[in-house]
């Protein structure tokens, strides 16, 4: 029989596995037609048919985004409503590079053939599926930050070409600095530190201010955002303890 140690080791590690596919989904709904347009400008600028992307708006005071292959996207109410066309244009750009470069079918395919190794091994030795799924954790992770680190070159690409300055990218990085720090790096992170990625941008120009504002407006936009996230945290944590009390009553 197993100790307690090793229980103990295998439920974290299941709980890792499992946790976001128990997590509870948002719905989602249409973007704001202004975002939806930044994604098209940049994705025919691609020459790439503009006329099938698809961006819908999840609800959530997060600032963030996400490519769901097939020239479909995600934004956060959180990002829609800073209202910041230089940031939303930056992280568009990101997020279409990973759709032009095909990450999202390749992350699927490599994570499903981790899923059949792991449902081969179980068969036939207790835990082995767990063991095989946290052995490939490690080089998950590293291919995911390969892309990160591609889709940042692939977005300036698409910047220029929109006749976009391809500083944009950065400025929404700087954006995502301020707000959440530095973030990233480590084996098992999915993204490449923050603090490496600016070192690959290139520095703003005269322009900047001109296009996206002061220094100030962004320290601004930064501090409403950061309150909002953090109230939407506590009503969180409030409606879990309200659940709670009902719950023993």
């Amino acid at each position: 029989m197993m100790n307690r140690s090793w229980w103990g080791v295998f439920s974290f590690v299941a709980l890792l596995l499992t946790g976001c596919a128990t997590a509870k989904s948002s719905k989602l709904g249409t973007a704001p037609p202004e975002v939806t347009t930044i994604f098209r400008d940049l994705t025919e600028a691609s020459g790439r048919d503009s006329t099938s992307v698809i961006v819908s708006e999840r609800r959530s005071p997060t600032i963030n985004a996400a490519s769901a292959g097939g020239s479909r996207f995600i934004v956060t109410s959180g990002l829609v409503e800073t209202g910041n066309r230089c940031l939303l244009i930056g992280v568009a750009a990101h997020e279409l590079a990973h759709d032009t470069l095909g990450h999202v079918q390749a992350a699927r395919s490599a994570q499903t053939g981790v899923n059949a190794a792991a449902n081969i091994v179980g068969a036939f030795i207790p835990f082995g599926g767990v063991v095989v799924q946290l052995a490939a954790m490690p080089a998950l992770q590293a291919y995911s930050r390969s892309q990160e680190a591609d889709a940042d070159r692939e977005a300036m690409i698409i910047l220029d070409r929109a006749g976009q300055p391809r500083w944009m990218l950065r400025y929404a990085l700087d954006f995502l600095t301020r707000l959440q720090g530095e973030g990233g790096g480590g084996w098992l992170s999915s993204h490449p530190a923050r603090e490496d990625r600016l070192a690959e941008q290139p520095a703003f120009d005269d322009r900047v201010t001109d296009v996206c504002g002061p220094d100030i407006e962004m320290d601004r936009q930064v501090a409403i955002a950061r309150t909002q996230i953090f109230l939407a945290n506590e009503r969180g944590l409030a409606k879990e303890s309200r659940e709670d009390e009902t719950a023993r009553d």
